[in-house]
């Protein structure tokens, strides 16, 4: 995941993420200026750094400036590290990004963060509906992880989702 030919940079936002008298907000500043040589990585990186006490308009920019490289992998990414810290409608606007290219697959997301306020098998129809696209295990797979009880399970189903085309998505 660290390229040693930027060990540098690397060295330096791994002591910004230790520092714990850094000002957060300088630190995601500092992470998302390193991301324009290794999005991915440092996209992970920038995640991690985000927590529970990060304010949420603040959070939304960084999103939205990590957004740029790998718009849908890094959306879901931030999706998921946003998802225990935030409301649900947070999460909801943050998935809206996958909205340019992922219609469908924006559907069943969405679907999925309402799943609290409907019906188990309505969602399971809309999964049933994307039968198409997608082999019909994977969407056993969705249906299956639409649990109450699971606080996360849109989070796995958005993984299970993008599966095919982005599988390193599982490794974050």
């Amino acid at each position: 995941m660290l390229d040693p030919s930027h060990l540098t940079r690397h060295a330096i936002l791994r002591a910004a993420m230790l520092d714990k008298c850094q000002p957060r907000r300088q630190t995601v500043l500092m992470a998302a200026m390193l991301d324009q040589s290794h999005p991915r990585c440092h996209t992970v990186l920038t995640a991690a750094i985000l927590d529970k006490c990060q304010p949420r308009r603040h959070t939304v920019l960084t999103a939205d400036m990590l957004d740029q490289c790998h718009p849908r992998r890094q959306t879901v990414l931030m999706a998921a590290m946003l998802d225990q810290s935030h409301p649900r409608c947070h999460t909801v606007l943050t998935a809206a990004m996958l909205d340019q290219s992922h219609l469908r697959r924006l559907a069943i997301l969405t679907a999925a963060i309402l799943d609290k306020c409907q019906p188990r098998r309505h969602t399971v129809l809309t999964a049933d509906m994307l039968d198409q696209c997608h082999p019909r295990r994977q969407i056993v797979l969705m249906a299956a992880t639409l649990d109450q009880s699971h606080p996360r399970c849109h989070t796995v189903l958005t993984a299970a989702m993008l599966g095919q085309c982005y599988p390193k998505l599982h490794t974050f």
